[in-house]
């Protein structure tokens, strides 16, 4: 539920994705490294949501060149029975969006390297 709460607490908006791995040894997962702006301290938090077990994983295509650059411009989800969450990037100027959806057991939030 904490999990949950914080990961409420972030704006999913205009945020720089550092990585993201697939998991494909069972149980398969994924993990997005991302970025958010501390006001207060005029720097970067980078953050890790990893989403564990996932039963459903589509996308629509992701192009990536030399000239990508990737921002979460929304991040949608609803905790049911399962995980389930919309994550539409953006890929660069002029570049096609991503769409990613996914269906999980259960997510991790953790905040990789905080603020000095």
């Amino acid at each position: 539920m904490v999990q949950l709460q914080e990961l409420n607490g972030i704006e999913f908006h205009d945020l720089p994705v550092l990585g993201f791995r697939l998991q494909l040894e069972v149980p398969f997962g994924l993990s997005f490294d991302f970025a958010t702006y501390n006001e207060q301290d005029k720097n970067y938090d980078l953050w890790t949501l990893n989403f564990t077990d996932v039963k459903e994983l589509s996308q629509d295509g992701i192009t990536i060149g030399p000239d990508s650059g990737f921002e979460i411009y929304s991040f949608e989800y609803k905790q049911s029975e399962f995980f389930e969450a919309t994550l539409l990037l953006l890929t660069g100027f002029g570049r096609p969006s991503a769409t990613i959806r996914l269906k999980s057991t259960s997510f991790e939030l953790k905040k990789i390297l905080p603020s000095p």
